[in-house]
């Protein structure tokens, strides 16, 4: 997760990716929880989002996402990398239509959330929901108030209107204060043509809103990005299993098929459908379903059982296994050049040697996982294409080339089964220092 997002007139730098912890407490917990976590950090996250109702809907533990961050925050015994978030006001979930955002509220669960998680101050506290029989100033010195108080660093909102946020800007401006720094909301692929959720308190992003943040120091924060798996569920199990989702539209299920039909063209997933869609998004998508499930090797039916392209598709492409990791080891080599707007023929052996250090520790936890599955070999082939022999070499050439390329496999295939215990950057340096 490269080129991090900074907010404006703030210290707060953001993966592209924050962690949404709807699910913690119910679908991971206890050491389940500390590898997943730790796997989104090893991949360059750093936001972790939370709100003190999460988890709530199944008695009888209260707050038990905050809970399960709080212990792995303990865990790792270090909070200074992270970016904390977590929302307070939030309705009671049998009195939806009760306000819960009175300033002795949103202490209550303030108070809570500190408690729960383990620390002193939370990086960006959201109001979860508007009140609009509140006054926007009334609402903002409440947050102020807590950034006074030293429990809150910097403020936000979630399921506002664009008015409603326009007017909290003016406001701020007029007494000197920061104001928010972040908005979440409903935003996605489908989002524009859906039927309603139950919760009629959420808000979804419109043309309106889109405007407003390109204009604003208020950066948006889309939930639910990946439509929480309906398009991958429509191709993969059929309409019987989306029929209960809010996003099961005559023009979704249209929209499902252009979907499939570019996956199979460009061999690729919804979520990178997505980005290209929406190919500069306007702050971090906060992602669960994803990020929390675990990445194992299995079999090849297992594969293609979770994959959003057809069987037939699949197994066209894809032989065995070992095909589909190759094929993603060769993808997200290309991508990490194509993002680092890089072309191998315009720099030196050097330089490559230094770019592949870098990609390996950004895809670290891919490569250890192969080597606890005893395939770290797999990655050999990657090497010698970068730096191995060319079909115009002379014999000489090609023999001195493969015999340095081998050797530089070596040296990696080594420092992974070390433990990586140096950085990238340091075993660039230790290896161009024997003057391979």
């Amino acid at each position: 997760m490269s080129n991090n997002i900074k907010i404006k007139n703030t210290d707060l730098v953001l993966s592209k990716i924050g962690f949404g912890t709807v699910n913690a407490g119910l679908a991971w917990d206890n050491e389940d929880a500390f590898e997943i976590l730790e796997r989104y950090i090893n991949l360059g996250g750093n936001v972790i989002d939370c709100a003190r109702i999460y988890s709530d809907w199944v008695e009888p533990e209260i707050g038990r996402a905050e809970r399960v961050i709080g212990d792995w925050i303990k865990h790792r015994g270090r909070r200074d990398d992270l970016v904390i978030m977590t929302k307070g006001g939030h309705p009671k979930m049998d009195t939806m239509n009760i306000s819960r955002m009175s300033k002795e509220d949103m202490e209550y669960d303030l108070n809570l959330s500190l408690k729960a998680l383990g620390i002193d101050c939370i990086d960006i506290y959201f109001y979860n929901r508007d009140d609009l029989s509140q006054p926007v100033s009334d609402l903002i010195e409440v947050m102020e108030s807590f950034v006074k108080q030293g429990k809150i660093r910097y403020y936000g909102c979630s399921n506002w209107t664009t008015e409603r946020m326009i007017e909290a800007d003016n406001y701020c401006k007029e007494k000197g204060y920061r104001g928010f720094v972040a908005n979440q909301m409903l935003f996605n692929i489908a989002s524009d043509n859906m039927k309603p959720f139950p919760d009629e308190t959420m808000v979804t992003m419109d043309k309106e809103m889109i405007k407003y943040h390109k204009n604003s120091n208020n950066l948006a924060m889309p939930y639910f990005g990946l439509c929480s798996g309906f398009f991958q569920k429509l191709e993969t199990k059929g309409k019987e299993a989306v029929i209960d989702s809010p996003y099961f539209t005559e023009g979704n299920l249209k929209r499902g098929e252009k979907i499939k039909a570019l996956e199979e063209k460009y061999n690729c997933t919804t979520s990178q459908i997505s980005r290209v869609v929406f190919p500069e998004p306007l702050g971090p998508r906060i992602a669960t379903s994803s990020l929390s499930r675990r990445f194992k090797l299995t079999s090849l039916r297992a594969v293609w059982t979770k994959s959003p392209v057809s069987r037939i598709s699949f197994y066209r492409n894809y032989e065995d296994k070992d095909s589909v990791i190759k094929e993603y080891m060769h993808l997200t080599v290309n991508e990490w050049h194509e993002n680092h707007c890089k072309m191998m023929s315009d720099y030196s052996e050097d330089d490559i040697i230094g770019d592949i250090f870098a990609y390996l520790t950004e895809y670290k936890d891919f490569y250890l996982l192969l080597k606890d599955r005893g395939i770290l070999y797999f990655l050999k082939d990657i090497i010698m294409e970068l730096l191995g022999p060319k079909e115009e070499y002379t014999n000489l050439d090609a023999y001195t080339v493969a015999f340095i390329a081998n050797g530089i496999y070596g040296w990696i295939e080594e420092w992974f089964l070390r433990g990586m215990q140096e950085s990238g950057e340091e075993m660039t340096k230790l290896l161009k220092s024997r003057n391979l």
